[in-house]
């Protein structure tokens, strides 16, 4: 009975940090001319590795991953989106 209260303890907290915070992967603002793709970043995985896609909810803030990207943006996993900032992106 302990083992399974601890169980169902465990999962409900980490639900309820993933919904309280509303986290999602979403586009970096990257370079602010798009020119051409100048990674593999080091110790960033490849989103297409992650299985992730844009809007997908994740439960790091501390997450990024690499989609490949002509304007070199990493995919981030925040709350909020790096476009929608104070004088949104650098163009």
């Amino acid at each position: 009975m302990l083992a399974w209260l601890l169980a169902c303890t465990t999962t409900l907290e980490a639900e309820d940090t993933v919904s309280q915070e509303g986290l999602s992967w979403y586009a970096s603002c990257g370079d602010p001319a798009c020119s051409t793709y100048a990674g593999p970043w080091e110790g960033v995985p490849l989103c297409a590795d992650e299985g992730v896609a844009l809007g997908d909810s994740c439960p790091d803030p501390d997450a990024s991953c690499d989609p490949v990207d002509a304007c070199n943006a990493l995919w981030v996993c925040t709350a909020e989106d790096p476009h929608d900032q104070e004088g949104g992106c650098p163009i």
